[in-house]
C-alpha cells in the first residue's frame, strides 16, 4: 500500500518500506531520488549533539543503526513525527541536488 503527496511541482510516493521522491515537470520514467522509509535519531557522545539521519544514511555509523526506527507499523502510519523527518531531508536532497528538469 502507497500514497502520493503533492508539494508544488514534488510528488513523494509513499510505501512501508521505500519512499520516492521526484519532479511532476521532469521529463524521465524514473524518480530523482529513492531510499528506504526509515529515520535513526540518537544523541552524538563526542560532538555532544542530537543527529537525526534519513533514508539510506541511517547505515552510516553503528549507533545509527542501532536506532532505526520506521515511520510505519505495517501499513498505518503511526510516527507522525518521523515522517515529517522524511519529508524534509527528501525535500532538501533532491532540491539541493539540482535535479530539477
Amino acid at each position: 500500500m502507497s500514497s502520493i503527496v503533492l508539494v508544488d511541482d514534488q510528488h513523494f510516493l509513499i510505501g512501508s518500506s521505500e519512499l520516492r521522491a521526484g519532479f511532476s515537470t521532469s521529463d524521465s520514467e524514473d524518480p530523482a531520488y529513492m531510499c528506504e522509509n526509515i529515520v535513526s535519531r540518537f544523541r552524538d557522545r563526542k560532538r555532544g549533539a542530537n543527529v537525526v539521519l534519513c533514508g539510506n544514511n541511517c547505515y552510516v555509523d553503528a549507533q545509527a543503526r542501532a536506532n532505526i526506527k520506521s515511520p510505519f507499523d505495517g501499513d498505518v502510519v503511526c510516527g507522525f513525527d518521523t515522517m515529517v523527518c522524511v519529508y524534509m531531508f527528501e525535500s532538501t536532497t533532491i532540491l539541493m541536488a539540482g535535479i530539477h528538469a
